[in-house]
């Protein structure tokens, strides 16, 4: 019984570790739901980072949420597929809210909470709930705790090729040595 046991918790980290295991842009939900004090930008972006760690995934990680200065569409890079644990996303054929429609749950999305820097009763955030058969969008007072969804960042440096890149080797040091598409050349175009 004991090696029983062993063995099923083995497959289950191994069963992880392999669903992630892909050098692309990843979608993925945070494990615990938060109220609308986030910290920010910053602060939500800083829970993506540390649960992407958690995960074993490369590169870094941005909260999928639109503040009133900036969409986190801006930050991803809409030519790329994105994985999640269910399938494939392609926001230039599906629709910004295809990430919502991947998980089943409660999401915050939208501007609110004061951009996520309030847990106070008399002010709103919007969130995204999916129950598995359709999607629709809500709000709620910040006091309330909902999950966020987490995507890649598309920049120099995440580890991952895109626009324009002819390599990224998960840092900002532009090697200019040698020429961009050998081996030896580890990182992103030259004015990276």
């Amino acid at each position: 019984m004991k090696y029983l046991k062993f063995a099923l918790i083995l497959i289950l980290v191994l069963g992880i570790g392999q669903a992630w295991a892909i050098d692309n842009h990843v979608i993925f939900e945070t494990t615990n739901e938060s109220d609308g004090n986030l910290g920010g930008k910053s602060g939500a972006d800083g829970i993506c980072m540390t649960e992407a760690e958690s995960l074993g995934l490369n590169g870094e990680f941005i909260s999928y949420l639109d503040y009133t200065t900036e969409k986190a569409l801006d930050y991803l890079n809409l030519d790329m597929i994105y994985e999640t644990p269910a399938g494939e996303i392609n926001f230039r054929e599906d629709s910004i809210d295809a990430p919502f429609r991947a998980f089943n749950g409660e999401y915050w999305y939208g501007e609110g909470c004061n951009d996520f820097s309030t847990n106070a009763v008399d002010v709103d955030g919007r969130y995204y709930i999916n129950d598995g058969t359709s999607l629709a969008s809500n709000t709620d007072d910040c006091s309330n705790t909902h999950k966020l969804l987490c995507a890649t960042l598309k920049a120099c440096g995440n580890g991952l090729i895109e626009d324009g890149e002819v390599c990224d080797d998960d840092d900002i040091i532009t090697e200019t040595a040698c020429d961009y598409g050998t081996q030896e050349c580890t990182l992103c175009n030259a004015d990276c």
